[in-house]
C-alpha cells in the first residue's frame, strides 16, 4: 500500500496495518469476522488449524480480502518436513535434510516452483524464505531436521534454487 493511501485511513486502521494475526478456525465465523472487522489487519497467518481443504483455505483467504480496506497480506510456515502446514491437504514436502541428502540442485528448483505455484493457487501473497544454518550441532533436536550442516556451500545454492523458484511462483508468474 502507498503511503499516502495509508494515511487516508482511519487511525485505529492505519495501526491495524501494522499487525499480522491469526485465525481460530477454518472459516470466519461471527466471532473471527468481528476480529478482521475491528483489526483490519495488514496480514493474516495462517496455521495447520485454518486448514481442511484447498477450496476452503482459498475462501478463507478471500473472505479476509473483502473485509478490509486494503489488500492484505498472506503467509504461511510451509518449511516442509516438520513445519508443513499443507499436510492434510497436499502431499507432504519433504525436509531441508532429505533435499540437501540428495543434493540436485534441479530438484530443489523444483520444489521451490511447485511451493510457489501451490501457495500462489491457495491465495497467498507474501513469501519471506528462511534458511537455518547449524554452523556446529544442532542445540535443538526437532529443528536437525530443517539444518543443513555439513557443506556450507552446497546448501547454500540448495536453498537458493528452491526460495528463487517460490518466489518467482508468487510474485512474477501472476
Amino acid at each position: 500500500m502507498l503511503p499516502e493511501n495509508l494515511y487516508a485511513l482511519p487511525l485505529e486502521q492505519q495501526i491495524g496495518q501494522f499487525l499480522f494475526i491469526g485465525l481460530p478456525g477454518t472459516e470466519l465465523d461471527a466471532e473471527a469476522r468481528a476480529l478482521v472487522n475491528e483489526i483490519k489487519p495488514g496480514g493474516v497467518i495462517i496455521f495447520g488449524r485454518n486448514v481442511a481443504g484447498p477450496e476452503q483455505l482459498r475462501a478463507l483467504l478471500d473472505s479476509v480480502r473483502e473485509l478490509v480496506p486494503t489488500p492484505p497480506l498472506f503467509g504461511i510456515d510451509q518449511e516442509g518436513g516438520l513445519v508443513d502446514r499443507l499436510r492434510r491437504i497436499f502431499t507432504p514436502m519433504p525436509s531441508a535434510r532429505t533435499i540437501r541428502q540428495h543434493g540436485d540442485l534441479a530438484a530443489a528448483r523444483g520444489l521451490g516452483r511447485v511451493t510457489g505455484e501451490v501457495l500462489r493457487m491457495l491465495g497467498f501473497n507474501n513469501a519471506t524464505p528462511i534458511g537455518d544454518y547449524a554452523w556446529h550441532e544442532p542445540f535443538i533436536q526437532h529443528l536437525a531436521t530443517k539444518r543443513h550442516k555439513k557443506d556450507k556451500s552446497k546448501k547454500l545454492k540448495l536453498q537458493l534454487r528452491s526460495f528463487r523458484s517460490c518466489f518467482l511462483c508468487l510474485f512474477v508468474a501472476r
